[in-house]
């Protein structure tokens, strides 16, 4: 069974909620994480536009990172590069998400 899928290319930042079918399903759907934004020009169009299972959109440049807290529990992060230069030079934590079975 699948749980996530991570995929990249898109030049933005999406998180989705558990979709099945493209559509919003919390019973037996797949989380999607689209994370693009760490190299080419950024795409500024919506990469799914007025869906009820987009939770997080962000065309701004980042990176993902995942920490894997034990056999069922991991965390997800997007870290936004921009913000840094004002957090002193630290990552910031744009979104974040627990994915648990």
């Amino acid at each position: 069974k699948v749980d996530l899928v991570i995929a990249g290319h898109y030049h933005s930042y999406l998180r989705s909620s558990k979709i099945y079918h493209n559509n919003k399903n919390d019973s037996i759907g797949i989380y999607h994480y689209t994370i693009g934004s760490a190299g080419a020009s950024l795409d500024s169009a919506p990469l799914y536009p007025n869906k009820n299972w987009v939770e997080f959109f962000d065309d701004a440049w980042g990176y993902g990172r995942i920490t894997i807290m034990n056999e069922s529990a991991l965390l997800w992060e997007y870290i936004r590069n921009v913000d840094s230069d004002t957090a002193g030079g630290y990552p910031v934590v744009a979104d974040q998400f627990w994915i648990t079975h």
